[in-house]
């Protein structure tokens, strides 16, 4: 993870800005938080497993979502 401050243009002259730059593209994100979850992108690796029908996710939001779905069709 590579941390940097890069110049930006604007329409009131050049500032500098704080970004973390991932290092598998040229992308950049303007907080780690960002970064780390991008990342995610870029493995296989699938930690949320659903309880119901074993469908992974790499991301705890999209897997709390998909069990929330189940939990909705239960009660129809």
């Amino acid at each position: 993870m590579v941390w940097q401050r890069v110049p930006v243009a604007s329409s009131t002259g050049g500032v500098s800005i704080n970004v973390f730059r991932c290092p598998v593209r040229d992308r950049m994100t303007a907080s780690k938080w960002a970064l780390d979850r991008h990342l995610k992108t870029h493995s296989a690796d699938k930690p949320y497993v659903c309880h119901i029908c074993s469908k992974t996710f790499k991301y705890k939001d999209s897997w709390s979502n998909h069990t929330k779905m189940h939990s909705m069709n239960e009660s129809l």
